[in-house]
């Protein structure tokens, strides 16, 4: 990448963390509106768990592997999860449909009134409140694009994501039990 290139990339991430998080909060008797999973991602070789449930209405899709591979809904038990520091560490996947190439944000928290944040990391980095993911312009155009991360989840609750891209900004909502 030229010198440009990363300045306008910054630039673009700068202004998707312009937009405020758009993720319900939750009073103490409300449930949690758990997401459904949907069979969006192709079984592909370099993605893990492609063909499986994922979540979000694209082009970014979360993978939650830590859940029932049948279970269409967001939910997954902590105990099956190690702790690590100030949460338990879930593997999850990102899978970026084909049509999309840019950048993409992604941030979350608990949806209860504390609204803890959740921290991610990719790649070796280490854990941040925001992950930055860069879909590249694939050839051929069949190919989804796909990133292994771990995120952090404090404790039980209910817990929002907000994926956003150039042209959306989708919202995934999972249960911690």
């Amino acid at each position: 990448m030229t010198g440009g290139e990363v300045r306008g990339l910054a630039d673009e991430w700068s202004s998707l963390g312009d937009r405020p998080l758009a993720l319900p909060d939750l009073r103490p008797d409300q449930p949690c509106p758990i997401s459904t999973g949907r069979l969006a991602v192709p079984s592909q070789p370099q993605i893990f768990g492609g063909g499986g449930f994922w979540f979000g209405e694209g082009p970014v899709f979360l993978g939650l592997y830590y859940r029932a591979a049948d279970e269409t809904q967001a939910v997954f038990r902590l105990d099956a999860i190690p702790r690590s520091g100030n949460g338990h560490r879930a593997k999850t996947g990102w899978a970026i449909d084909p049509s999309y190439s840019g950048p993409i944000l992604i941030r979350g928290r608990a949806l209860d009134l504390a609204g803890t944040p959740l921290v991610f990391s990719a790649s070796g980095r280490p854990p941040e409140p925001a992950l930055h993911l860069k879909a590249p312009n694939v050839s051929p155009a069949t190919l989804w694009s796909f990133w292994p991360s771990s995120m952090w989840v404090p404790a039980h609750g209910c817990y929002g994501v907000q994926l956003d891209t150039l042209s959306t900004t989708d919202v995934v909502v999972f249960e911690a039990t």
